[in-house]
């Protein structure tokens, strides 16, 4: 067991785990040495202690971790205080320098490198929101799982109730791609079209979906407020690989913004 001190990048949308019979939140930040990690699991009763751009102290491992991925490290729920937030880097220059130092020159550079996490500052040339393609059932069992779920006990009636809104947090009704290039040093003779995970989007169709109750709608005022952001922000992404191809196919796990000719401050890596 080690205890390591990582500043939070980003944060993926919810996925439901069988094993766990909870909904997991995928985490990815650096170290003070600006080595990537990646953080599993973190249930989504502990969203509110990780917030984007906070260094937090958390008891991480590598023995015994089913993940082919060099950055992965599992977090020791049942240690004491096994994840506490140190304090947050407000200014946003600051920040910027953070991202700017972890940013790759391409996906292929990334990929070369075996690199499962990284920073891309894309070339954006657009965006679609569309319903997610026709599943199976046991793939849309697995989506929208509630605690009900669980066992038929008492224990778990009472659970449920307590903790309700974990239902909605299980549906996946949406699917965003960003489409870019990398720059220069991209080799692919095409755009990227990749899926966006972020949570901040999965939030924002959850709230734009409980006000509106209507899905055409959500999507016209999700793409108006995504365009929105590209037009006044310069937009960084937070790269990562899936488990199983570890060093070929790549989801944006996060996408975060300044506002456009924000300056870099270095305050040094405690700041």
């Amino acid at each position: 067991m080690a205890v390591e001190r990582i500043l939070v990048i980003g944060k993926t949308s919810p996925q439901w785990s069988k094993k766990r019979k909870d909904l997991l939140i995928c985490t990815a930040g650096i170290t003070e040495n600006f080595e990537w990690r990646r953080l599993r699991p973190i249930p989504i009763s502990d969203l509110d202690r990780i917030h984007n751009f906070s260094w937090i102290d958390v008891n991480v491992t590598q023995h015994r971790v089913r993940d082919p991925r060099p950055e992965s490290r599992k977090v020791l729920k049942n240690t004491p205080n096994y994840l506490r937030e140190v304090r947050n880097i407000e200014e946003p220059s600051v920040r910027k320098w953070y991202i700017e130092e972890c940013v790759q020159p391409s996906i292929e550079k990334m990929r070369q490198e075996r690199k499962t996490l990284g920073i891309i500052k894309p070339i954006m040339e657009g965006f679609e929101i569309t319903e997610p393609k026709e599943q199976s059932k046991n793939e849309l069992d697995d989506a929208q799982t509630s605690l009900t779920l669980w066992a038929p006990n008492y224990y778990v009636e009472r659970k449920v109730a307590e903790e309700i809104w974990k239902k909605e947090y299980a549906q996946k009704e949406f699917v965003v791609k960003f489409k870019f290039s990398c720059g220069e040093e991209c080799k692919c003779r095409h755009p990227h079209e990749i899926s966006v995970l972020d949570i901040e989007l999965f939030m924002l169709y959850q709230h734009l979906y409980r006000k509106h109750q209507d899905r055409n709608l959500v999507f016209e005022k999700m793409h108006q407020k995504i365009e929105k952001v590209h037009k006044e922000n310069d937009i960084y992404l937070g790269m990562g690989t899936h488990r199983s191809y570890p060093f070929r196919i790549y989801m944006i796990g996060s996408v975060i913004r300044f506002k456009k000719g924000l300056p870099t401050t270095a305050l040094g890596q405690n700041s």
